[in-house]
Parts: C-alpha cells; structure tokens; sequence
C-alpha cells in the first residue's frame, strides 16, 4: 500500500532541481555536491568550487578550457560563452548564450568580468589573504580513546591562503580525530604566474589532470546524479595547486607550464612518502592505505613507509578553440615492490602510463575520449553529446575498463567510483528544458568481467534516474526523484528502489524551508527477507542580515538494516562535507550558526546529535561508543582580507 501511494504521489507530480533566486554562495555550492555525490563523502568537491569562487575566471580574458570547469557548464554553453566576449553586463551574459536565470544563479559566484562598469560577485584584488582554523568534537566517548588512540579527541584543521598578483601561497595542516601530532598531515605549496615563457610553475603539492581521468586525476570528480548530461565529460584543467586535506593521489614536487599559441606542454615531477602494509619478511607491499588515519600503534607502523616518485609529461594542441588532442606519459616507481596475488593486482614496483585524449565540436555535436596504457592493457571511454535544440540534450558514453588495467591514480567515470578496472559499461542520459522547469533521466547498464576478491563470479547491474523539474509559483519549489538499482552477486540478484519528494519554500531573502519525504525498498533473489526504510526531515534557514544566519534541521529515520540506509546531506561549516548513511531507527537534528564580524571575520558553530533509542550501543570497534546518542560541536573561524 505505502508503495503504491508513493508511486501515485511520483507520477502525478513533477520536480526540479534548481537553486532559488536568494540562494547564497554556499547554499549553491550544497546543491551542486549533494546532487553529484551520489551516497559518497566528497569533502575535496568543497574546495575545488570555493577554490574556484575564490579565484573566479574573467570571462572577458579567458581560454575556453578555463570556462568548461564552470559548474554545470557543458561544451556548448562555454563556446558560446567565449565566442560572444567580451561583456560589459550580466544582462548581455544571459542574453547571448540563451542561458536562464537558475543557471545563472548556479555560475554567477564563479566568474566575473573585469574593466567593467558591473562586476559580478567577488571581484579579484591584487591582493588577498584568508585564513581558516576549525575544530571538530565528537562529545560522545569511542571506545578506541579507552585504551587504543594515542591522541586526543578533537580534530584541529588550519590553512592559509595568500595571493598577490601572479604569486598565490598556500600551507595547511590537519590532526584526524585521535592522533597525536597536531601536524599529521601538511600541506604547502607556492604557485607563480605568466613567468617568462612559463604559463604556471608550482612548488609543494600541487594536482595534474588529464583527459577523462583514465591515466592521471584528481582525488575527486563528479559522479552520476541528478545533472544527466555535463557531468559525463570529466573537464580538465592540467596543473593546479593542492589545497585540499585528502592525504592521497596529490604530486608533491615541482610542476610547469608552458604555451606556443595553440599549443600547450606540462611537465611534473613528484616525490613523497605513502602509508602501506607491508610483508614481514620480504618488505613488499600488501596494500596500500588511504585512510589517513595515524590513531593507534598498528597505523603509525605503516605511516609513510614507502617512497614514490613519478615524473611525467603532457602535450595538447587546439584548433579554433573547438579541436583539441592530447598525450600524456609518466613513470611511477616505488621503493618497494607490490607483491605479486595475481596478473590483475598491481605487482612490480615500477610502472609506466600512457594515453592519448581528444575532443571535437561540430555544431550540436560534441565528441570526447580517451584510451590509457599501463603497459599492460588499454582502458577507453568515449562520450558524444547532441544539442538535439536548444533546450534538449542527449549523451551516450561507452567505457571499457579491462581487469589487468591497475592504476593508483585514475578515476574514470563509471559505476566503481575512483575505480577504473575491470569495467565495461554503456550510460545513455538526457535532458530536457521545458518552459516550468527541467528534465533528467539516465540508464546506466554495466559489467564486472572478472571475479574478485570479494566476489567469486563477474557482476552485472544496471541504474536508472528519472529527476523532473518544476517551479510551480515563484517561491516555491516541487522535487521528485526516482532511481533504481539492480546488481548481481555471487548468490543472489539485488533490487534497490528509492522514491523522494522534497519541497522548499523561500518566504523571503530571508527565510528559507525545505521538507522532505524518502522512501527505499530493496528486494533479494535468494528468498531473503525484502527491506525497506524511510526517511523524513525539516529544514529550516532564517537569514536575519547579512551578518547573522541560522540554519536548523530535524531527521526521523526507520530502515530494517544498514543494507536499506538512506543518505541525508545536510549543511555544516564551509568546507565541511556531511552525507550521512542513516539506518535503524531514530532521530538527528543539527543547528548550526554563523556570523559575521566587521565583514572581514567569520564565525560557525554547529551542533548536532543522532539518537537511537532502542540501541544500548552505536557503530563498532574502536568507533563504538556505549550509548544510543552520538553527538557532536564544531567550530570554525574564517578571516579574509
């Protein structure tokens, strides 16, 4: 019967994804990571975007490479972008490229146009300094602080950012929860603009991208969410200054650029120490670790272990702004090597990758690939998206990921996040503008060849979204999402349908409310019990001025297990990332505050409690804490000058 209301209730309505027109910067940057981030924690997708807000591209004197990093922003938005420059307005903005008010509101915080009568939002200056210092406390007492963690309980995080003309410098450091060194993990680097024949040169840790991520990316990427079409194409930008905390896939050494008109060469060379487990008596290494975590004597023993160095180069060359081709080779050697389990793990300790990229536009067509060598096998993906007219787009992309194609440093798109192996698959989305709001639907169909550690025989499955969008009145707006899931495992065939309907209401500049209502239902093959959960919450966002704000919201959840969880992702400090898996029975509120001191000074307090009240205990292991409530206060400090 619940089942049957929902469908009723999702077919007679329709929904939207989109930002209202009061929307804040950091309201704009939740709605685009919630709805990219499928049910994973991307705190790095933060800072790319304020990175990007930071430091917004002048439309006015760009290449067309720096516009397709912009937020939504497909390949026929930024050409017509940049073929219609310059701009003295935000009017002639939207006028030529037909573009709308929400996806204006979407861009706005991430351009700006210089020599200008009007200035969009957050003009540069020659000069400018921010820094941040946050601390985080779990109140709640884990078991691993009994006798386990060497550390304290509050997790610190400090950075710095400096900008002076072409000379940007930025140094952070980071203390997890429970470890002792109030500098576990820094960061620093020092960035030099236009420099002789030099376009950029870093120093420190810096980020190299290529292609479609299939030889050398990022720590993080769009993933498949609501946004069916512009996040397929990964947009690359080839060297760029690390300033987030994730202690993995970041070079640390020395990088440059350089450009001959149409024609561009990188070269990087890295060299730093990585966490790993390694075998007692022959040293080799038996797994690499990404946690980051240095709590306890077992994972100091594996911290910084073994030495990696890489070096390496890329090649591009464009054509009418529009063609494009790339090359790419680099050698990643360890100083010690991975011990052999099979032909599909990484074995060997010096490894050599290649790959060559493209991407044209014909008009309404827009092509774009890559194929990857590790020496060993290839991985390709390519993508065609058609602009059918100019409010209909459709994308079909085919990736092939065989099993012998390891690589620590990719992250092609798929559906094995950060994965690129022992994949095949074929994703069809499209999306449709109509005069109310906007249609997305994608179906993913995909395959795990080969069997693997965890599973003894290949997998299969396929995903489906649909994501309507409508604005029914001008301060209202009415979200339906519907996806389902179907995976195979070793014994058993998985079903895993979710249904949402979300309203937000806006009142005024002011006030802000936004409820939801999520059902889930996850089905067996193999006769075992069929689940389901719910999810329901309340959000509300009172902006008193801009100088005081507040944000609260409260959660009821009832899922069978953790197998039937549903994610809610909820505001928290600027550059904090929350997407919560909820199961079990319960409730969870948060409140969180900020304000705003002599418009150079930024203060955020957030408190938050999850409560289970037929549980005696939560999570497990060291993270277990003996009581049904785990909560938890932060607090951050942000100053700008």
């Amino acid at each position: 019967m619940k089942k049957t209301f929902i469908i009723l209730i999702l077919f007679s309505c329709v929904n939207k994804g989109q930002v209202d027109s009061s929307s804040s910067f950091i309201d704009v940057i939740n709605f685009i990571i919630e709805n990219h981030s499928s049910d994973n924690n991307e705190q790095q997708l933060f800072d790319m975007l304020e990175d990007l807000y930071e430091n917004p591209i002048d439309i006015n004197n760009c290449k067309i490479e720096e516009l397709k990093n912009l937020p939504f922003a497909d390949d026929d938005f930024a050409n017509k972008l940049f073929d219609n420059k310059p701009y003295k307005n935000i009017v002639e903005i939207i006028s030529k490229t037909n573009i709308t008010m929400q996806e204006f509101i979407t861009i706005k915080y991430f351009i700006r146009i210089k020599s200008s009568e009007y200035v969009l939002e957050n003009p540069q200056t020659n000069f400018t300094v921010s820094v941040r210092n946050r601390i985080q406390n779990q109140l709640s007492n884990p078991n691993g602080f009994d006798d386990k963690y060497l550390g304290t309980k509050p997790k610190l995080y400090s950075r710095l950012k400096f900008r002076y003309n072409d000379y940007s410098v930025t140094a952070l450091s980071e203390k997890d929860s429970g470890e002792k060194q109030y500098t576990d993990f820094t960061s620093f680097s020092v960035e030099r603009k236009n420099l002789s024949l030099f376009d950029q040169i870093i120093v420190g840790d810096y980020l190299v991208k290529f292609g479609q991520g299939l030889a050398i990316w990022s720590p993080y990427s769009f993933s498949k969410g609501i946004e069916a079409v512009n996040t397929v194409n990964r947009k690359s930008s080839p060297l760029k200054q690390y300033t987030s905390s994730d202690e993995n896939k970041f070079m640390r050494g020395i990088s440059a650029k350089l450009s001959f008109q149409n024609f561009s060469l990188s070269g990087f060379y890295s060299q730093k120490n990585i966490d790993a487990s390694l075998d007692e008596i022959s040293n080799e290494i038996i797994s690499l670790r990404y946690d980051g975590f240095h709590r306890t004597e077992s994972e100091l023993e594996k911290q910084d272990v073994v030495e990696e160095k890489i070096i390496g180069v890329t090649a591009n060359y464009t054509l009418l702004e529009k063609h494009s081709i790339g090359v790419l080779y680099y050698n990643s050697k360890f100083s010690n090597s991975f011990k052999f389990v099979n032909n599909n793990e990484l074995h060997g300790k010096n490894f050599n990758f290649y790959s060559l990229s493209y991407s044209t536009n014909f008009n309404r067509m827009f092509i774009a690939g890559e194929a990857s060598s590790n020496s060993e096998s290839i991985a390709s993906i390519i993508n065609v998206t058609l602009k059918l007219t100019n409010n209909f787009w459709l994308v079909s992309s085919y990736r092939n990921y065989p099993k012998e194609y390891f690589n620590l440093y990719s992250s092609g798109f798929g559906e094995q996040s950060g994965n690129t192996q022992n994949e095949t698959g074929f994703y069809t989305g499209l999306k449709w503008r109509f005069e109310f709001g906007i249609l997305n639907l994608y179906f993913d169909q995909f395959k795990f060849p080969s069997s693997t550690f965890g599973n003894l025989f290949p997998r299969n499955g396929n995903e489906t979204l649909l994501n309507i969008a409508l604005k029914p009145i001008r301060n209202m707006q009415l979200n339906i999402k519907y996806k389902n899931e179907i995976k195979s495992y070793d014994v058993s065939e998985n079903q895993k349908q979710n249904y949402r309907l979300e309203l937000v209401y806006t009142t005024s500049n002011k006030l802000r409310m936004k409820s939801r209502l999520e059902f889930a239902d996850l089905e067996f093959s193999n006769n075992q019990k069929a689940e389901s959960g719910f999810l329901a919450y309340h959000d509300i966002r009172y902006k008193y001025s801009d100088i005081f704000a507040i944000n609260t919201r409260f959660v009821i959840f009832d899922t069978d297990s953790y197998e039937s969880r549903l994610y809610e992702y909820e505001s928290d400090l600027a550059g904090v990332m929350s997407n919560s898996g909820l199961f079990g029975k319960g409730y969870k509120w948060y409140l969180l505050l900020n304000y705003t001191f002599f418009d150079f000074l930024h203060l955020s307090v957030k408190y938050s409690e999850l409560y289970k009240p037929f549980e005696k205990s939560l999570s497990s292991g060291n993270s277990e804490i003996n009581s049904n409530k785990d909560n938890r206060l932060s607090l951050q400090i942000d100053i700008k000058l």
